[in-house]
């Protein structure tokens, strides 16, 4: 495991976690962090306008001893094959996820859920919706679930919410030019690639092969065609070869072109 450190403002890159962004001195995980920026300048390379959706997964706190790793990743694996059915999920696109344990909640889950902003723009009914279905369908009961998106409904608790948990990017559509809200939607996204002490000691609790961080793809035949034919998205924001493997080595390969 690659750990990094924040860089600080005055020696910050726009593609690393930035650490005023959030309330601990976190390290992060350097293969993580570069799988995200990818995603994310997948996605507004492909959508004009996404809809980021922030949910915690969890069981209730009297089933917290008795269900195991293996109970939440059964859960999460039938919440994202449920997905290609349930007409919740119609405009959904892909996912950011993170597995871990903690003494109080147990085996908890963090997800970053991405939905097509063309399609859906009502980010506190979808949320709504999330929960219920994680709470009452997938785990039919046992589990308990919690979107920071809802926090916009109550003021008070919005206001008392740290930065990390405030998020409020989450709480509206972005579109592909909404520079700021991109950089500010990847530090979101970038506290699932944090190392906890749980991730040190992983080798404890878990078989070795065992994966708590998880991404789905983006379905580009599913992207809208809302930008016409021949204008390319290429501005810093979105397309960063020095931070993300995946979009270089497409670029080496002449699947994608782009210009700084």
């Amino acid at each position: 495991m690659k750990l990094i450190r924040p860089h600080f403002p005055e020696n910050f890159e726009l593609f690393q976690p930035n650490p005023n962004f959030f309330n601990k001195n976190y390290l992060f995980n350097e293969d993580h962090v570069i799988t995200i920026n990818s995603l994310i300048s997948n996605l507004f390379s492909s959508y004009s306008k996404i809809l980021p959706i922030r949910v915690d997964f969890s069981v209730k706190k009297e089933f917290v001893e008795k269900c195991s790793y293996t109970d939440l990743r059964k859960w999460l694996v039938t919440f994202r094959n449920n997905a290609r059915k349930n007409k919740l999920f119609k405009h959904y696109i892909t996912y950011i996820s993170k597995i871990e344990h903690a003494p109080l909640t147990g085996w908890h889950c963090h997800l970053v859920l991405f939905f097509n902003g063309q399609q859906v723009q009502n980010h506190i009914s979808y949320a709504k919706d999330i929960c219920r279905y994680w709470e009452n369908v997938i785990t039919k009961g046992i589990g308990r679930a919690y979107s920071s998106n809802m926090a916009c409904l109550n003021d008070n608790s919005w206001q008392q919410m740290d930065i990390e948990h405030k998020q409020y990017i989450l709480g509206k559509v972005i579109n592909h030019f909404e520079y700021d809200n991109i950089y500010i939607l990847r530090q979101v996204c970038f506290y699932l690639a944090k190392v906890t002490e749980f991730d040190l000691r992983q080798r404890d609790y878990l078989a070795k092969h065992a994966r708590t961080f998880n991404t789905g793809h983006t379905p580009l035949s599913n992207a809208d065609r809302v930008i016409p034919r021949g204008r390319k998205r290429t501005h810093l924001y979105t397309q960063n070869p020095e931070r993300s493997r995946a979009l270089e080595g497409m670029r080496r390969k002449g699947i994608i072109n782009y210009k700084n």
